[in-house]
C-alpha cells in the first residue's frame, strides 16, 4: 500500500488511468478554494485539472448539461440507472434524476429516519448505504420501496457504511468506523471482509487493474 495524496478531499472519482479529485486548499493570500487534480497511474504523477475535466469524468460526455440541471454537482455521489439516466444522491438523503438532459425527479430517500447515500447500480437494482443505521438497502426508485436490507441497528455486519461500489457481482462497502471494506456476494447475499486498515475508510474504487482507497489520512494505491 502506497500513499499518493494527502489532502482535504471533497470528492474523488475513478477515471481511465487513475483518478481525479477535488480538494479544499488554502491559496496564496489566504483564500480557501476547491482545486482539482488528476493522478495518472501510467505516469505515476499528479497534475492540475479543470472543472471541465471533473464534470466529464463524473457525468460523462453530456456532463455540462447534467451539471447545469443539478446545480449542486459537487456534493452528490452518482450512478447511471438501467435506462441511462443519471442518479445524483446527496448526503442529506435527497436525490435528483436527470434523463435526456432534463431534471425529471427530485425526492429523498430516508430509511428508519436516516438519510441514504452513495448509490451503486447493477441492472435494475439500486443499492444505497444508510450510515446512521449501519445498513445497506436495495431500493426500488420506480416503486418507492425497500426490497432488501442487509445489516441494521441491531447487527454488526456494517459500521457506518459510507461508500458503495459494485465489481464482478460483488458489492463493496466502506465501513468508516470499523476501518474495513466488506463485500456482499450479490448471488448469495453472503457478507465477508475484503480489506482492513488502521484508520477510517472513506472510499474505495478500481481503475484498470489497480485498486485505490481513500482513508482519513489520504489516498492510497493498494
Amino acid at each position: 500500500m502506497r500513499k499518493l495524496v494527502e489532502a482535504d478531499i471533497l470528492d474523488i472519482l475513478p477515471c481511465e488511468d487513475g483518478f481525479i479529485y477535488l480538494s479544499r486548499e488554502t491559496l496564496t493570500g489566504g483564500n480557501v478554494a476547491g482545486v482539482i487534480h488528476r493522478y495518472s497511474r501510467s505516469d505515476d504523477r499528479l497534475s492540475q485539472a479543470t472543472i471541465t475535466d471533473y464534470i466529464e469524468v463524473k457525468f460523462g460526455p453530456d456532463g455540462q448539461v447534467i451539471a447545469k440541471e443539478l446545480v449542486d454537482f459537487i456534493t452528490c455521489k452518482t450512478a447511471t440507472l438501467y435506462d441511462g439516466a443519471t442518479l445524483a444522491v446527496y448526503p442529506d438523503g435527497s436525490y435528483k434524476i436527470v434523463r435526456n438532459g432534463k431534471l425529471t425527479d427530485v425526492d429523498e430517500l430516508i430509511y428508519l429516519s436516516a438519510p441514504a447515500c452513495s448509490p451503486a447500480v447493477t441492472g435494475r437494482d439500486a443499492w444505497f448505504a444508510v450510515p446512521d443505521v449501519n445498513a445497506v438497502i436495495n431500493y426500488s426508485l420506480e416503486h418507492g420501496r425497500v426490497d432488501l436490507r442487509i445489516g441494521g441497528p441491531a447487527t454488526k455486519a456494517f459500521c457506518h457504511p459510507v461508500d458503495l461500489k459494485i465489481y464482478s457481482n460483488k458489492l463493496y462497502i466502506c465501513n468508516e468506523y470499523s476501518y474495513k471494506i466488506r463485500c456482499i456476494k450479490l448471488d448469495s447475499y453472503t457478507v465477508e471482509d475484503y480489506r482492513t486498515f488502521n484508520e477510517e475508510v472513506k472510499c474505495f474504487f478500481r481503475s484498470g487493474e489497480n485498486e485505490y482507497v481513500q482513508l482519513k489520512s489520504g489516498i492510497y494505491l493498494l
